[in-house]
Order: structure tokens, then sequence, then C-alpha cells
């Protein structure tokens, strides 16, 4: 559950002037356009004939009809009015839950409880969420993410509402929701409402907002301004979206509420006859090559910024229906990676979808930071994903010139991406108190310590991907964190350097203000041992041998494994909460103004080192791995790559 401060939102996405869909025969068709579902069918999100087609899928799934009872089971034996103002938000998604169990099950109980619990959220007049308050004037993401369930619920429970119940639903949703949401966005008093914002609250509001309309368009007088402001919004968000289709907060928060504007783009298209069709916009044409590149050969997610290394139900859905939506049969490869027991993901990617196998291996995402390199897409295959961007984009971390390695399906260097929230301790005060969470500040991270300290946040302290190039056998991505570190580097550049199918070379050249000490760090999944200077990292029986080559020994050397507990108030649950992070840093004895680290990295590689040749001379280094034809040599602040 995200969220911000106004001074959160100063990064531009400084997008490339790219066509954009015209709003204003959106907005001419909005105000004459008969408005009501279509004939005979009681779902918004897809026909009478799809419902059924999904259920039929759903039996024929082992063991999924089960799960889902057992779930249903263990929410009803709650109280359905067991709601309070801190924990509106995961019980709302219960009742949500609950009636997905009876669409599925037709079980009189489950719809039963299900309105009662609506019921219940229905007789709490103020759905903003606490923390939301000091910043937020009128609506907050909670009230639309409740509002979002309650509709979407409705919509499954059809057939277990009369006309006067769904209409004092329509109205208790109206005055809670749809009421404050007009206050917030016919001036754009909201922080989220600009023109040019960048965050997803704006296209989980706006599109979250136009679907419950969208269920109860004959009963709330104020359907059609909502309708025109709740595409406009989301079309301005779109707007924002760069011409290589990522998203600066990462793979969780985009794909997921992208998924929310997508409901919405289905429901008005369903509502208005085909007459208004958001997905038009170009953005869909190419933000579905982000969510792919950022998805690894394991069946997991490069999770940098605050996001989870796993995908969740609505992030599947929202893969499986951009891919149906632009016809591309490599999104819905990727989506088919992470299948999810819902209705729509059901409905959006079936057995029969077609679907291939993505030819791409490797992306560079300017705007986001972000590159990716693979050996393919297969489960031994090998994932290098490199962070190095703008600090001040929401849900951002400290972690410019951060890498990640992924193989065989096992992490080995990993990022620590997603902590649980406290934003009462103040998790998302940027300028301040957010760095005090080892996760998301640099120290949580794969890239250096500076006389113990970390990158500085603002828009001044940018970092940026320089390239990413292409050769026989090998990818290289060359990153400058040098304005991270003021009044402490002058320069930061890393190059890391992938021969695949299985190695990984980073070299780091580094010029300090002065004298300073300079730590290398190493986050690592499952556990790690030292064998001579190497050190092992071991994940379900997956190896990754590090080997360091510079700093020379000459200059003392220490390793040091440092493991972390954070203890802290957690904002759903009201509960304390503990985060562990481990990592192994290296370091010179001695400070110095500058430093250069080369390391080798490889999977399965010799517990000794001995599958490398590393020479050092007057004329400079070179580097050369057993089984590969390449020498690897600086060049400037990066490497060169040159056949033997």
């Amino acid at each position: 559950m995200p969220a911000y401060t106004k001074d959160s939102m100063s990064h531009s996405l400084q997008t490339e002037t790219r066509t954009r869909l015209d709003f204003e025969p959106i907005r001419e068709c909005l105000a004459q356009v008969e408005l009501r579902k279509p004939a005979g069918e009681t779902s918004l999100l897809f026909s009478t004939h799809d419902a059924e087609r999904i259920r039929e899928i759903a039996t024929s799934r082992d063991g999924m009809l089960e799960a889902l009872q057992e779930r249903c089971r263990e929410i009803v034996a709650q109280p359905p009015d067991d709601v309070e103002e801190h924990t509106t938000y995961v019980r709302a998604s219960y009742a949500h839950i609950v009636a997905m169990g009876y669409f599925f099950l037709r079980d009189a109980e489950f719809a039963a409880w299900s309105k009662c619990r609506i019921d219940a959220l229905l007789g709490i007049e103020n759905w903003m969420y606490p923390a939301h308050r000091e910043f937020c004037k009128h609506t907050c993401q909670v009230m639309t993410n409740i509002g979002s369930w309650i509709a979407r619920a409705h919509d499954m429970l059809a057939p277990e509402y009369s006309a006067e119940e769904s209409r004092q639903v329509a109205e208790g949703v109206r005055q809670r929701l749809i009421l404050p949401f007009l206050d917030s966005v016919r001036e754009r008093v909201e922080w989220w409402t600009g023109v040019e914002h960048e965050s997803n609250w704006k296209i989980m509001c706006y599109g979250e907002t136009g679907l419950v309309v969208c269920e109860f368009v004959e009963e709330i007088p104020e359907a059609r301004e909502v309708l025109v402001h709740a595409a406009q919004g989301v079309l301005e968000l779109l707007d924002r979206v760069p011409p290589e289709g990522d998203w600066p907060e990462g793979f969780s928060y985009w794909i997921g509420t992208l998924n929310m504007g997508m409901q919405y783009a289905t429901a008005l298209r369903r509502l208005t006859d085909g007459a208004v069709n958001l997905y038009e916009h170009p953005a869909f044409e190419t933000t579905g090559d982000y969510t792919m590149m950022l998805a690894t050969p394991g069946k997991s997610v490069f999770n940098f910024n605050d996001n989870r290394a796993c995908v969740q139900p609505m992030q599947s859905e929202g893969l499986a229906r951009l891919a149906t939506e632009m016809n591309r049969e490599d999104w819905m490869y990727v989506a088919r990676m992470f299948p999810a027991d819902t209705p729509e993901y059901l409905a959006y990617a079936p057995e029969s979808a077609p679907s291939r196998e993505p030819e791409r291996a490797t992306a560079l995402f300017p705007t986001s930071g972000v590159a990716t390199m693979r050996s393919g897409w297969g489960e031994h295959d090998t994932f290098v994903g490199v962070k190095c961007s703008a600090s001040d984009v929401p849900h951002s971390h400290l972690d410019a010139g951060s890498f990640v390695i992924e193989s065989s399906g096992q992490w080995l260097v990993k990022d620590e991406g997603y902590w649980r929230y406290g934003h009462l301790l103040g998790f998302f005060d940027n300028e301040r108190l957010r760095w005090n969470w080892d996760g998301l500040a640099t120290v949580g991270h794969n890239t250096l310590l500076i006389d113990g300290q970390g990158q500085t946040f603002g828009k001044d302290y940018a970092g940026c991907i320089r390239s990413l190039e292409s050769g026989p056998g090998w990818d290289r991505v060359t990153a400058d964190a040098s304005k991270t570190y003021p009044d402490l580097l002058k320069k930061f550049v890393r190059t890391v350097l992938f021969l695949r199918p299985d190695t990984i070379v980073i070299r780091d050249v580094v010029e300090c203000e002065g004298e300073r000490h300079a730590e290398w760090l190493l986050h690592y999944a499952g556990s790690i041992r030292s064998e001579g200077l190497v050190s092992v990292i071991e994940n379900s029986g997956v190896t990754l041998a590090v080997v360091p080559f510079l700093p020379d020994r000459a200059m003392g050397w220490r390793s040091a494994d440092v493991k972390s507990d954070s203890t802290y108030l957690e904002e759903l649950t009201q509960e304390d909460v503990t985060e562990t992070m481990r990592y192994r840093s290296f370091s010179p004895f001695r400070k110095a103004e500058q430093f250069e680290f080369l390391f080798g990295l490889r999977v399965d590689g010799e517990h000794d080192g001995s599958d490398w040749i590393f020479k050092d001379g007057d004329d400079g280094w070179s580097l050369e791995a057993a089984g590969q034809d390449l020498q690897i040599s600086p060049e400037g602040d990066a490497v060169s790559v040159t056949e033997r």
C-alpha cells in the first residue's frame, strides 16, 4: 500500500515527444453515448460465456477450487462486521476473495458473508487510511482500493443482490468514494491529480474509481462526470510512460496498478459498446516489454526499489490482460510463468491462448536506469540485472550501481527489495527518516560504502546507465554513480560484463574526495563460505564462486560477514515485524584517493579460483576465464573484450 509526500514527486520522467491518444473525442463521446452493460450480461470484465468457460478451466485445475474453498472457509470463520479504520484496507479485500469463492463454487454462505462484509464497510463513514490524512485532502488510494473491491465483489455476487440492495450499496460507495473523488479531481487539489504527476497512485485512483462507477453507472447521478475524469487521469499517466515502456517505480507497482487502469479500460469499453477504447493509447504497445524483461528465467522478478521478487495475482492478471489486448505472444509467455487462480487471469490466459518464448535477451531502460542480460529463458539459464538511476522517484532505494544474479532458478546475488511499510515511523520521509531502514539505504544493496556512508537522496545526485553493448558471447553494462556520493566521491563507474552463459566480471573505477575507505558489498541468497580468497555462495545446490583480483593484496584485504535484524512497527498489522539482511563486504585496509575493484563471478565455478587467468603488469591487467576464447582488459573507465 504505497504512501508518499508531495516532496517525493519531484522527479520528471523527461519523456520524449510521442503520439498520444486524443482525449477530446473521448470526452465528447462520454457526454452522449448510451452507458449500459451489454444485453444479458452481468459482469463488466468478461462475458457470461467467458464466465462459464472460466469455471470449466477452474474445475480442470488440480486443487484450485479446493484451495480457494479452504481459504474462503478460513475467512468466513471471522465475523463479517469485524472492520475498523486501521484494517479496512485488508478486510475489504476479503469481501472480494469470498465473492470469488461464490463465483466459482456457488456457495450461498460465501455470498451471504461477503454481502455482510460489504455492509460493514459501508458502515464506516470515512475510508481514508489514517496515515494518509496528513497529506490527502479528500481521497487516498486506500479509499479507491476499498471501492474497487466492493464493486468487483458486487459484480460477482450479482445473482444474490436485489435492485434495492444494489442501490443501497451504490449510494454508500457514492458517499464514501465518488463524492470525495470529485472534490479531489474537479480542481485537482490532491497531489496525485497533477497533469504531469508520476506515481502509481494516479492510475490507481483514477482507474479504480472509474471501475466503481462502471459497476454502479445507473445508480450514480455523477457517473458521466466521473467517467470523464477517470479516463483523462488514466491517459495522462500513460502519457508519462517513456518510449521504452518502463516505469521507475518497478515491476510490482507498475503492472499491478496498470492493471487497475486496464480494468477500467475494459469495463468502459464494454459499457460504451466499444465506442471508448483506452487501449488505443500507444504506451500499451511497449510497456509489456518492460515487465517481460524484468522477469527472470527462474520465474522471479528483478525487484529493485520497494518491489517483491514474487508476482501477486493482480500483477499476473495485468500481464495476461496486456498480452491479450496487444496480441503479444511473447508477453503471454511471461504471463504464463506466473499463473494465478483468479477469474480475470483465467479469462485472459486460457490454455488455448498462443504464446512463444521471447526472442530478446538484453534490455536497457534508460529512464528507470535498469539493464538486464540473460543467457536465455530456460530453467537453467542465468540472469543479470543492473540498477543505476535517479533516486527522487516514488519507492526508490539508494542503490546506484547495484546488481543481481540468478541462475538455474535460484537467486545468488539478490536485492533486498520489499520491506514491510512503517509509514508512521517515517518510511516515506525521503529527506531523512526513510534511510534508517537498512534494506532501503545503500548498505542494503550490492554497491559501495565510502567511509561507512552510503548515497544521498535527491534530484542532484542521480546515477545512470551509460550503455548496454553486446558482442559475440558477451553483454556489457556500464553504469555511472559518480554523483550519488557528494563530498565523498568524484567518480564511481561500474562495468558489469556478462560472458554467456555463466560468467560475470565486475570492474569499478573510483576516485575519492581526499583519502577515503571503500567497502564493496555483496548481498547473497542462501549461504556463503570462504575457500581461501574465494567466496562461495550456495543456494539450493547452485553455487557462485566470487574471486577478487583488485585491489592488490599489498594494501591489505578484509572481508566481513554482516547479519542485521531490523524490528519496527508495521503499518497494516500494527505489530512489530523483523526484517533480516545479510551481506559480505570486501575492502582494502588503507584509505586511498583512488580505487579499482575487479571481481570475477562464475556459476558453479572452481572454488579455488583456478578457472581464471589474471595478469597484472606495467601495461595494465588482463583477465581470462577458462572455456572462454575472450580476453578482458581495461579500456578507460570500462573494459574491453577481444578474442584471443
